[in-house]
């Protein structure tokens, strides 16, 4: 579902790190076949012109003809952010800046993520359960209004909000095309949504979330204004009573490299909605100096993740100086 988000998120990061860097883009299609597409510009997804990708494959610590100090996954949604595109990186031995296997099914599962952190105290709101059985058996839903969420989704894909039950028998519906298990939660008119990002050194600014929608929609996140809908906020006791509840959240799920959390102010009190574990374009927008966070989130991968492993009698490891 996040194929073409990927795709942007992949060459805003490109655009950051070039000038740096020798940038290696790689891209897997529909059919997961590997591609080399440096000589691809962003333009060229769009307009579907695939001449200039060459075909490739991952080998150890790296692709064909390319050693690869580090990698920065761009797989957004499912077969990516779940833990895929880590345990890819893992089987070649290639750092990268993310979240471990673990941490990224978590947090990518919003009923397990729920469960896991509300037994930890962290407040978030009431979650149900509701699969395509409980439908057919006309389980009873525990609030209206409420809202639907794919059980495993991001970017605001595939979410209702339903008033009453009729708008619910219409919608569940429509829910049900992105998995067979949706998440049910109450929703709140009042809300207020906020943005923060977390990584190991630090936070990002805490935004503010001025939605025109009754949710944070995919139109909102991804059209050229969703930048005016973000109110930059001064640091001070409210914010870091956010930035410690961010932290609590990124040490339990165990995570790494930079996430984004979601939160909801109601009536005073901050809840942790969900936690993006691979936020869009890894949250750049809401870094004063992004560069900075993500030259220190790359090298620390290379620090932290070279794998030192045993093949027959001799010991190896790769040449972080290459």
């Amino acid at each position: 579902m996040e194929h073409e988000i990927s795709i942007v998120s992949a060459y805003s990061l490109k655009k950051k790190l070039e000038d740096r860097y020798k940038v290696v883009m790689i891209y897997i299609d529909y059919q997961n076949r590997v591609w080399n597409v440096n000589k691809m510009r962003l333009d060229d997804f769009k307009f579907n012109r695939y001449k200039k990708r060459k075909k490739t494959e991952f080998v150890f610590h790296g692709i064909k003809k390319n050693f690869i100090d580090c990698m920065l996954l761009c797989q957004h949604g499912e077969n990516g952010e779940d833990g895929l595109g880590a345990a890819l990186c893992r089987f070649y031995h290639i750092p990268y800046v993310g979240s471990d296997i673990m941490a990224s099914s978590i947090g990518m599962d919003k009923l397990t993520s729920y469960r896991l952190l509300s037994s930890q105290n962290i407040p978030m709101l009431e979650s149900m359960e509701y699969s395509y059985k409980d439908y057919l058996n006309q389980k009873k839903i525990l609030w209206y209004p409420c809202i639907i969420k794919p059980l495993r989704g991001g970017s605001s894909i595939g979410i209702y909000v339903c008033q009453t039950e009729k708008e619910f028998e219409e919608k569940i519906i429509k829910a049900f095309e992105y998995g067979k298990e949706v998440l049910i939660q109450p929703y709140y008119e009042s809300l207020v949504e906020y943005n923060l990002a977390v990584y190991e050194d630090g936070f990002s600014r805490l935004e503010r979330i001025d939605k025109k929608d009754e949710i944070f929609s995919f139109d909102n996140k991804y059209n050229e204004s969703f930048k005016l809908m973000h109110q930059t906020l001064e640091h001070n006791s409210l914010t870091k009573e956010f930035e410690e509840l961010g932290r609590k959240v990124y040490d339990i799920l165990r995570c790494k490299g930079i996430i984004r959390i979601d939160f909801f102010m109601i009536d005073k009190r901050i809840y942790v909605n969900e936690v993006n574990v691979l936020p869009g374009a890894l949250a750049m927008y809401l870094f004063e100096d992004f560069k900075t966070v993500i030259d220190s989130c790359i090298q620390k991968a290379i620090r932290d993740k070279m794998v030192i492993y045993k093949r027959g009698n001799f010991l190896a490891k790769s040449n972080i100086n290459k």
